[in-house]
């Protein structure tokens, strides 16, 4: 019954994706996405930069500015880059391009549905493995499951993103407790 489910909402995502595709196309889409990851990295550095002050700022000021700021600049950089990116593809829209540029969206569309469907899927077998008995015997947990030679480099990929990203906050971690 739960894996009927899982397979539903995994088609109304990738219907979602896939039409956002269609309509926003390549560029507007990876302008987006490009301008979100700028806005994250800008604004974990500026955090990371802030807690390196230490205790040199009371305990208010320190995590106002650890935690307010960054936020602060995530929003205005994000911002920016989406109204700079909406009017490059804006450009893109109106040239003789548009109709590769919406083939290309749609195929954007489907892989970025297919790498959250697999961190779902991996995410649920280290963290929850109560919940993968109701989602195992779908048709996408078997595929993505399966020795598939592409679920398995897009697993490999997303494992090693995974550790980076572990990485990255077992040092941001190391840095506020040093403060503290």
């Amino acid at each position: 019954m739960y894996y009927k489910s899982f397979d539903f909402i995994v088609l109304v995502a990738t219907s979602y994706f896939v039409v956002s595709g269609l309509i926003r196309g390549f560029f507007g889409e990876i302008t987006k996405i490009l301008s979100i990851g700028i806005s994250i990295a800008v604004s974990v550095f500026a955090m990371l930069k802030f807690c390196m002050l230490g205790n040199k700022l009371g305990s208010v000021a320190y995590y106002s500015s650890v935690f307010g700021v960054p936020i602060i600049i995530f929003l205005i950089v994000g911002y920016i880059l989406l109204g700079i990116s909406s009017k490059l593809s804006n450009m893109i829209g109106k040239s003789h391009f548009r109709s590769l540029d919406r083939f290309l969206g749609i195929i954007l569309g489907l892989i970025k549905i297919f790498i959250l469907v697999v961190l779902f899927i991996k995410i649920s077998d280290e963290f929850y493995p109560d919940f993968t008995q109701y989602i195992e015997k779908s048709i996408v947990y078997k595929w993505v499951s399966s020795s598939h030679v592409i679920a398995k480099y897009i697993n490999n990929m997303l494992m090693n993103a995974y550790d980076f990203i572990g990485t990255c906050f077992d040092k941001l971690i190391c840095c506020f407790t040093k403060q503290n």
